[in-house]
């Protein structure tokens, strides 16, 4: 990435879900682009792990640990993330991810999926993944008529796949909430936008999308 290109030396960014593969990759672009890093997760270890990859790469970046199902833990790391490091500009929404409680399996069908499965996806994905983050960070951007928040999706929330049907649903409502917050915002100085990613065989959503099996071997060809 090309600083003359993305320069975001003057940037606060905050990237919940940091510890994640896709949120790790997303906080080393904006440090790479001159931002300083907000990294934020549940896992000291993995955060940190982070925190110096960015800083070997000559970015800066610390660590916050946070709950994004909690409100009261942002608010405890916006005030912290304002303290230390300035007001946020930057918001990248990237906790989530699927369970195998909501995935389908021929074993595991819809209708044994509980509805208290269903809402701790929910939680995960769209309370915790969009909902409360925007709440607790998107007043004070708009307070100073600037702001960028990005919320991941996921290309399940479009064509859902056959597998993870909580996830697909909670991220469609991500998107649906996205274009919402993108449309009250906007006039304020605050953009609402979303990443539509693919899966990635290292994440949890991706590895319970893909199952490895063992190739079956070439029969007689008929003709």
């Amino acid at each position: 990435m090309k600083k003359d290109l993305f320069d975001l030396t003057e940037e606060v960014a905050v990237v919940i879900g940091a510890t994640g593969v896709l949120g790790g990759a997303m906080a080393e672009g904006l440090a790479a682009a001159g931002a300083q890093v907000a990294v934020v997760g549940r896992s000291c270890e993995r955060a940190q792990a982070c925190v110096d990859r960015i800083r070997a790469a000559g970015g800066r970046a610390e660590l916050f640990l946070a709950d994004a199902a909690d409100p009261a833990s942002l608010k405890r790391l916006q005030a912290s993330v304002h303290e230390q490091l300035g007001a946020p500009t930057v918001l990248v929404n990237a906790a989530g991810g699927n369970d195998p409680k909501v995935t389908v399996t021929p074993e595991h069908p819809f209708e044994a999926i509980l509805p208290e499965e269903w809402r701790a996806n929910f939680d995960l994905n769209l309370i915790g993944g969009a909902v409360l983050p925007c709440q607790v960070f998107g007043p004070p951007m708009l307070q100073q008529g600037k702001g960028s928040i990005i919320n991941i999706a996921s290309v399940s929330a479009h064509l859902p796949l056959s597998r993870v049907v909580s996830y697909s649903a909670a991220k469609a409502a991500v998107l649906n909430l996205t274009r919402f917050l993108g449309r009250e915002w906007a006039s304020q100085g605050v953009r609402v936008n979303s990443v539509t990613p693919g899966f990635s065989r290292r994440s949890k959503t991706g590895n319970c999308c893909f199952k490895r099996t063992a190739r079956p071997r070439p029969g007689p060809r008929v003709f």
